[in-house]
């Protein structure tokens, strides 16, 4: 029983750990995208999708666990859930590209097109992303549509 406790408890770290990054996410934008123009492009449908799986494969997994009387398959599935759960409270945050003319915004911070050193697809996700690459080596996730659209505007921004 010691190991379901665990779970809820390490599970509740986490939320509570993702619920601070909300908090300085939102704090952030609000910040960068006073008195500016953005437009808006949404990408998180389907991590949300693959997210809300997840977390039903947890709940399914726990009480699975309670059925045939196996806790340590209820711990992993109570984890899984709530790890999926925090992890889907930033999704709206960190899969959506605010851009405009000079600059674009990602998770919360902004970067201007003249900033950027190049792009470079994700390894272990490739059909999904690219990282844009900064000069000073930080890198930002982009969908392939978000990545286009960066791309297009960096591009124009150098002519």
């Amino acid at each position: 029983m010691w190991l379901i406790l665990f779970s809820v408890v390490v599970g509740a770290i986490m939320i509570a750990a993702r619920m601070k990054e909300l908090k300085d996410i939102k704090e952030s934008l609000k910040e960068v995208m006073a008195n500016k123009k953005f437009e808006k492009y949404d990408y998180s449908k389907w991590v949300k999708l693959i997210y809300c799986l997840m977390i039903i494969f947890g709940i399914a997994s726990a009480i699975y666990g309670v059925v045939v009387k196996e806790l340590d398959t209820s711990a992993i599935g109570i984890i899984i859930a709530l790890m999926f759960v925090s992890e889907l409270l930033l999704v709206p945050y960190r899969y959506v590209l605010y851009y405009n003319d000079t600059q674009f915004i990602s998770n919360g911070k902004l970067v201007r097109y003249k900033s950027i050193k190049g792009f470079e697809e994700m390894k272990f996700f490739k059909f999904g992303f690219v990282r844009a690459r900064s000069f000073n080596d930080e890198l930002y996730p982009l969908s392939k549509k978000a990545y286009e659209i960066v791309k297009e505007k960096k591009d124009k921004k150098a002519k």
